[in-house]
């Protein structure tokens, strides 16, 4: 399963991978837990929709997590919008270290499958919690009826 992830943190992307690795088991199926990242839009759109006849990594993409507040006054709801003019269907989970209902708000009106906190999926030092971030991975996928 392909997951992409995009968040301006390298620190976050590096134990974001070395997470997905652990993770073997979803919705009771054997599965390999393949992350693509990035750490801001540009690389995003590039990676994600292709440019000048180069791959779109888009159509081998499960599920999406992507940063609210990036660095440069950049927003991930740019990236949200811009994904569902060409998919629909593939679930978005909006991260964000703020809990501000108008944030949620906002994501879900511009398509985002549904909206966590990253301090729901960290544990002390920074470090993505596997048994949580397995448990999004699966209500998600659940919900867009992918599993």
């Amino acid at each position: 399963m392909r997951v992409f992830l995009l968040d301006d943190d390298e620190s976050l992307i590096s134990d974001f991978k070395n997470l997905a690795k652990k993770i073997t088991i979803i919705a009771g199926k054997p599965t390999t837990v393949d992350v693509l990242a990035s750490r801001d839009l540009a690389s995003s759109r590039q990676m994600l929709f292709g440019k000048n006849g180069e791959k779109n990594e888009l159509k081998t993409i499960k599920l999406c997590l992507i940063d609210y507040y990036l660095d440069k006054g950049e927003s991930g709801i740019t990236l949200i919008e811009e994904i569902r003019k060409k998919n629909k269907k593939i679930p978005i989970v909006l991260l964000t270290g703020y809990d501000n209902s108008k944030n949620a708000f906002e994501a879900g009106e511009l398509g985002a499958t549904t909206f966590s906190l990253k301090d729901d999926l960290l544990l002390k030092h920074d470090l993505f919690n596997a048994e949580n971030l397995k448990l999004l991975i699966e209500q998600v996928l659940t919900k867009s009826k992918l599993v």
